[in-house]
């Protein structure tokens, strides 16, 4: 949440229109993706979008137009339970999140993951070299482990 909010107020998530001569700043539409190490209760669906939509409350009828102020306040969302990824990838986006695959933890680090590269296909290659950069990335790592001291803490609750 605060992570949301920090970028609901970073001002580099803008972008000015003119509308009427008169120049507006707008914010920048926020898609969160949220990475799930745990099953949700009622699904066992890998990928799933929360998609927003307008509705009159009144009438019940769907309204079809956006309008800047909503669109600047609420997003939509994808949550992707990496314990529901199968490991017999048909989709793209199968082939996409597999990257993301935890039964490819090596056992001394939990954080990083052993992929083989050549294992997919060449469009996602760049990802993975990305990734594997990251982990190497000293403020990437400390990170991680903060995140991991408060999610240990959380649980203690």
């Amino acid at each position: 949440r605060r992570y949301l909010g920090s970028q609901y107020q970073n001002k580099a998530n803008t972008y000015t229109v003119t509308i009427a001569g008169k120049k507006i700043e707008r914010a920048m539409p926020i898609i969160s993706i949220y990475f799930l190490g745990y099953r949700l209760d009622h699904t066992s669906a890998p990928a799933i979008k929360v998609a927003r939509e307008y509705r009159d409350l009144v009438s019940g009828e769907e309204i079809q137009e956006r309008e800047a102020f909503i669109e600047s306040l609420t997003h939509d969302s994808y949550v992707i339970q990496i314990p529901c990824l199968h490991p017999d990838r048909k989709t793209d986006l199968e082939w996409l999140l597999g990257i993301f695959d935890q039964r490819l933890i090596i056992s001394d680090d939990k954080h990083i993951l052993e992929i083989e590269e050549k294992s997919y296909p060449e469009k996602y290659r760049a990802i993975v070299r990305l990734l594997h950069r990251a982990t190497t990335e000293p403020k990437v790592k400390e990170t991680m482990e903060a995140e991991d001291e408060i999610l240990r803490e959380l649980q203690d609750l």
